[in-house]
């Protein structure tokens, strides 16, 4: 064990190791399918080189030893003496696996080395079938090599070597010259002069290790003068220096008679002269170089933990402002037209400026290129090819995405489970694709994409796909469900059913996977994520698993909804739609509440009874006799949640309530609003699985068809005076209370003004004057709906949010005469009846246009 050797080091070389063994597998791959590029051979070549530098550094013989082997192949098949074939190829990617098994254990503390040798000799002999003796000497004996001359040392230095040989002591003179494209020539002598430390006791080195050190020169030949060990012969120290690659020419001769003095380099002053003229003439190739250098990317690594505690302050400075904007709000009420009130009101537009650009950066430093992920994929599918006899093309698409770096970490296990299936059963084999008039090559296709504030990943493949009938019958045989039930659902619900424990379609379970087994942890560990998975599949044409994660898991978009007098926060990747139900649409079926939407049945959950809390969950039936609901779901699963009442829409910053979070049930974490109250965080994963939400069987198939159409969107409903208007959801980014309106002098039409919003400045869109309403309300009432513009947001002020509801293509109609006349334009899209109400749908892209227009913000 050599745990001496690792502690401040450890974490920089396992991170170098890392990336390395990426470049290794990625290229090794690219070698297997292209063949000898010398450009491929070149960069796996530096890759094991510095991999050779870093062990040994560290003190990791045998990692040392093994990518020496593996480099000096690489330079053979550089050469050319060395012909590629299948056995060399699958012998390197044992090499690389096991370097990646070793970083496992450093990783995990244990620091021994795995034993090496049977993979050493199966490389060495690959190497020795296609070479001969002489092909085997060093690089650089005496065959060529620069005109060696005598060694210049210092006077300390001459006069010890002098006393050595007049003692009898035999000392050897070593010389070497490197390639000129070696990277960092002052540091791989270093590393040379303490290999030949091992050897004997160096007696001088010329430049000396301090000027080395100090990179203070780098002459075209190094020399040393060295007395060797007893039983070290010159032919020891020979192959010694054989094993580094970056030595050109090596000459090794023994200092006899006047060679026994060598040439003594002046004084010390001379010496520091050239020193110091050695360093000016560094500093003059730095300078002239700067301008190139300025250019070069810099990175730093920095532990995690340091990140993380660097975002869990911003996320204080995020509560912090919010509360400072809501203390400077009731203050500008207080002390309207005081001067320290403008005062305040530009240090807290400053410093809210500043915080969300911090936010923005700190954020940026967890999210990482899913690319990191993606990499490990290549090599897992060819090694499942090779097992399962089959031809497979893995194709990778959206690498540059961005996520959240603990995301990356959790999502590789799942994403992982999914690969196997497809290769393993969800494509044929060879022969059988050729029956089908398939190519025999199956291919996968693994891509990652940004979708609003998530991010989406599909694995699909052009397989045999999955037989929903198949499914259904393993479930009733592990009595998941009765026959009656299976009877009664749609293949979409059939298909669902793989994802219960040991629910498997396939014919035979290998031991690389199987279709189904697992995939109830798959989906387990995903839902932990706050994300979604779902299934699309052809019998006979393949299958798609589409993922959906948010972005981050510190930061999220979330619905906060009332209670009582507690407010709540929903996940907004969880939140399916935003009704209000009258009393009639609720009724009990076995014990357990179902509401009626749209002629669906869905369980029916009120948050009071859930949390066990005396609040009540109907506030708003005694004024409207209408209830709020929001639907919730995970996967398949879905079921309407009781509120008193949506509140906003926004970002919070996620807390953890420790070890008081483990016996609160329901609830995932907290979060610190504008006003300083804390909103609980509903785990929407354990209440959907613990209440049993899954949809009501009892449909049609009529329905079935109707609900499953792609032709629906859903839209946030609003009211402006006496009528109700609706807007895609998918282009409002936020839903917040109407802060105060900065005006803007001598403004005329629909902008007349500005909010601020976490430092940055949004025009206000007033729809009570565009569409010409007569009540309109006033300064600072209603809301505001953050709508994402081309070149910056906007804000759409309204009297009330409403609802979120689904609204069908073939429910709408050419808006009439008269309601565009009184729009004024193309704003209106059309119109459409929802629960016997008329609802104007309004055009985004219009509204936008018009902002655009009547301020010039290019929005």
């Amino acid at each position: 064990m050599i745990e001496h050797m690792v502690s401040p080091y450890m974490n920089v070389f396992l991170d170098e190791l890392e990336e390395q063994l990426q470049v290794l597998d990625e290229q090794l791959l690219a070698l297997e399918r292209e063949g000898s590029d010398p450009t491929i051979i070149q960069t796996m070549f530096r890759a094991a080189h510095t991999l050779k530098g870093s062990s040994a550094a560290m003190g990791f013989e045998q990692m040392k030893e093994l990518t020496h082997s593996v480099e000096s192949a690489f330079d053979l098949l550089r050469s050319g003496a060395m012909q590629l074939r299948p056995g060399v190829v699958d012998t390197l990617f044992r090499c690389v696996d096991y370097l990646k098994q070793q970083r496992e254990h450093f990783f995990n503390g244990l620091y021994e080395e795995l034993p090496v040798h049977q993979l050493m000799d199966e490389l060495h002999l690959h190497c020795r079938s296609k070479l001969g003796a002489a092909e085997l000497e060093p690089p650089g004996s005496t065959k060529s090599g620069p005109n060696w001359t005598e060694p210049v040392y210092q006077e300390e230095e001459a006069a010890l070597i002098a006393s050595y040989a007049d003692q009898g002591g035999m000392v050897h003179n070593v010389q070497f010259s490197l390639h000129a494209e070696t990277d960092m020539p002052a540091a791989r002598a270093l590393l040379i002069y303490e290999a030949l430390k091992e050897l004997g006791q160096v007696l001088a080195c010329s430049p000396t290790p301090e000027e080395l050190k100090m990179d203070l020169t780098c002459p075209d030949v190094f020399s040393c003068a060295l007395s060797l060990d007893v039983g070290v012969e010159q032919e020891t120290v020979r192959h010694k220096l054989a094993g580094y690659t970056e030595l050109e020419h090596m000459n090794i001769r023994e200092l006899t008679g006047d060679r026994r003095t060598p040439a003594i380099a002046g004084n010390i002053e001379a010496a520091a002269l050239t020193s110091s003229e050695a360093r000016k003439d560094e500093q003059a190739r730095e300078t002239a170089g700067s301008e190139t250098k300025a250019r070069g990317s810099q990175t730093v690594r920095v532990d995690v933990q340091r990140i993380e505690h660097l975002i869990n302050l911003v996320g204080e400075l995020i509560i912090d402002q919010t509360r400072l904007q809501e203390a400077g709000k009731q203050l500008r009420a207080r002390f309207k037209g005081e001067s320290e009130i403008a005062l305040l009101e530009d240090i807290t537009h400053h410093i809210s400026r500043v915080i969300a650009e911090l936010q923005e950066g700190m954020m940026k430093t967890r999210m990482l290129p899913i690319e990191q992920l993606f990499d490990r994929f290549p090599r897992l599918v060819r090694d499942l090819a090779q097992r399962s006899g089959k031809e497979i093309e893995l194709i990778i698409e959206g690498k540059e995405t961005e996520l959240d770096r603990t995301l990356i970490e959790e999502i590789s296990d799942p994403l992982i489970h999914m690969l196997r299936n497809a290769a393993d059963h969800g494509l044929e084999s060879p022969e059988e694709r050729e029956k089908l008039g398939k190519p025999r090559k199956g291919q996968i296709v693994l891509k990652a994409t940004h979708q609003e504030e998530s991010i989406v990943i599909t694995i699909a493949d052009d397989g045999r796909g999955i037989d929903p009938q198949k499914s259904c019958r393993k479930a009733i045989e592990k009595g998941f469900i009765t026959k009656e039930e299976a009877a009664k659902m749609t293949d979409k619900e059939r298909l669902s059913l793989i994802f219960l424990s040991g629910v498997s379609t396939a014919e035979q379970i290998s031991d690389i996977s199987g279709r189904g087994v697992g995939m109830d942890i798959v989906r387990s560990r995903i839902e932990k994520l706050n994300g979604l998975i779902d299934i699309d599949t052809t019998v006979g044409g393949g299958t798609v698993f589409t993922i959906k994660l948010p972005l981050t898991l510190a930061i999220i978009r979330s619905l906060l909804v009332q209670l009582g007098d507690s407010t709540y926060a929903l996940p907004m990747v969880n939140v399916i739609e935003i009704m209000r139900l009258k009393q009639e649409e609720i009724a009990t079926v076995h014990g357990q509440e179902v509401c009626t939407v749209r002629g669906e049945i869905w369980p029916l959950v009120r948050l009071n009874r859930l949390l066990n809390t005396s609040q009540s969950a109907d506030g708003g039936t005694a004024r409207s006799g209408r209830l709020y609901a929001v639907m919730i779901g995970m996967a398949e699963k879905r079921l309407c949640l009781l509120v008193d009442r949506p509140l906003a829409i926004q970002e919070i910053v996620m807390k953890s309530l420790g070890d008081y979070g483990k016996k609160a049930d329901f609830i995932s974490g907290s979060t610190i609003l504008g006003d300083g109250s804390v909103a609980l965080i509903l785990d929407v994963n354990s209440i959907v699985t613990r209440t049993g939400a899954v949809r009501h069987a009892d449909r049609t198939a009529r329905e079935a068809e109707k609900h499953d159409r792609h032709n629906e969107w859903k839209a946030v409903t609003f009211s402006i005076g006496s009528e109700t208007y609706a807007l895609d959801i998918s282009s409002v980014k936020e839903i917040i209370p109407t802060p105060a309106v900065s005006k803007i002098t001598a403004a005329g039409g629909s902008v007349p003004g500005w909010i601020q919003l976490r430092g940055d400045l949004l025009p206000v869109y007033e729809l009570n004057r565009r569409m010409a309403a007569h009540d309109i309300a006033p300064p600072g009432a209603g809301y505001i709906m953050v709508i994402e513009g081309n070149n910056g947001d906007i804000g759409v002020r309204v009297d009330r949010v409403l609802e979120v509801r689904t609204i069908s293509e073939e429910a709408v109609e050419a808006p009439p005469e008269s309601v565009t006349r009184a729009a004024g334009g193309g704003i209106v899209s059309g119109i459409c009846k929802l629960n016997g109400e008329t609802v104007i749908l309004l055009d985004i892209d219009h509204v936008k246009k018009e902002v655009c227009g009547e301020h010039g913000s290019g929005v």
